[in-house]
């Protein structure tokens, strides 16, 4: 009787122990546990903000004009427009473009990593090479430096140095300070022609008295 209750309590035994599951094995398969969802998209969140803040918004003025972005490049096409209609105003083109230089100016200094600000240095630096004059051809390549030394490795530094290198020498440009305006010397009389004296009359002849 007892070798019958001793078989019968190692089948229980034996039983347990092949529907218990192997702790060990069963921590090793686990799969890992993932990163929640709202990580992941919280530091993409955090990303996308920190890119905007380099960015310079669409509502804020810049230099002595208070200009906006779009202000800055409206007003670099529209000179160029106005000038093409009209050379006399060359100066005051030039005046205008200084302005918008500024605020150019001061769009780096607030945003330094803007990308839009490469993009108007290049078509103001365009603008002032248009100009056919002397104070607009020093703002050029004061302009282009300006791009090679603070945006050396951007698309528009690349894009101006093959300009640059591919142009043609442009028409003397006029001098900006006015020359005092000289009347024209009306041109010399000629002189009046020469008085010729009458020619000498030859000496009168008496007729031959007739012969009787």
């Amino acid at each position: 009787m007892k070798r019958v209750i001793g078989f019968v309590a190692a089948c229980a035994v034996a039983s347990c122990i092949a529907t218990c599951p192997d702790v060990g094995s069963a921590r090793q398969d686990a799969p890992a546990k993932k990163a929640p969802v709202q990580t992941s998209e919280a530091a993409q969140y955090a990303a996308r903000l920190a890119a905007m803040r380099l960015l310079a918004p669409a509502d804020e003025y810049f230099g002595q004009l208070k200009m906006s972005i779009l202000g800055i490049k409206n007003t670099i096409r529209d000179l160029g427009l106005r000038y093409d209609v009209n050379h006399d105003i060359a100066r005051q083109t030039v005046a205008s473009a200084a302005l918008t230089e500024g605020a150019i100016r001061d769009w780096e200094h607030k945003y330094p990593r803007d990308r839009e600000v490469p993009r108007a240095m290049y078509f103001l630096q365009r603008l002032y090479a248009h100009i056919l004059d002397a104070q607009a051809q020093l703002k050029a390549k004061a302009t282009a430096a300006w791009l090679f030394t603070d945006y050396p490795k951007s698309a528009q530094a690349r894009e101006l140095k093959k300009v640059i290198a591919s142009a043609t020498p442009l028409p003397a440009p006029v001098a900006t300070s006015a020359a005092p305006l000289v009347a024209p010397s009306a041109p010399a009389a000629a002189p009046p022609p020469p008085i010729l004296a009458p020619p000498p009359q030859s000496p009168a002849v008496s007729p031959a008295p007739a012969a009787t």
